[in-house]
């Protein structure tokens, strides 16, 4: 039997092209958001929730595991138990949530911004493209 291999070269450039936003040239390059089209709250209520995730990370970075247990297992009334119980609390899975639901409304801001249309690429080639 024969073995018929084709090698598929799939690059961003041959799968989407270069935005073409009226007014723009073929070749735009993808630039930020100017200041008066962001959505302040959002942005903030992103950065406490991105401030969380590093409060929640900042135990694993600053302790080994047998530390953590011999925190959890001594007495109850230090600050390093006080404080694991906050975060853990408080933070812990919270501001993971946060965070994800942050991200799905952003990307459903940028889908909604998104006009389809008749040539070039589709909202699902911007929002594949994003993901990358």
């Amino acid at each position: 039997m024969e073995n018929n291999i084709t090698n598929i070269d799939i690059s961003t450039d041959d799968l989407l092209p270069a935005d073409t936003e009226p007014g723009h040239g073929a070749a735009a390059q993808p630039m930020p958001v100017v200041k008066e089209d962001r959505i302040g709250t959002l942005d903030m209520v992103r950065g406490f929730a991105l401030c969380g995730i590093l409060l929640m990370n900042i135990l694993g970075f600053s302790t080994n595991e047998s530390t953590f247990f011999k925190v959890m297992e001594g007495p109850h009334s230090n600050a390093d138990y006080i404080t694991i119980g906050a975060i853990s609390t408080f933070f812990d899975g919270t501001m993971r949530a946060l965070f994800s639901m942050l991200f799905g409304a952003g990307m459903i801001l940028f889908t909604l911004n998104k006009q389809e249309r008749s040539t070039g690429p589709r909202i699902a080639d911007y929002y594949y493209r994003r993901l990358l």
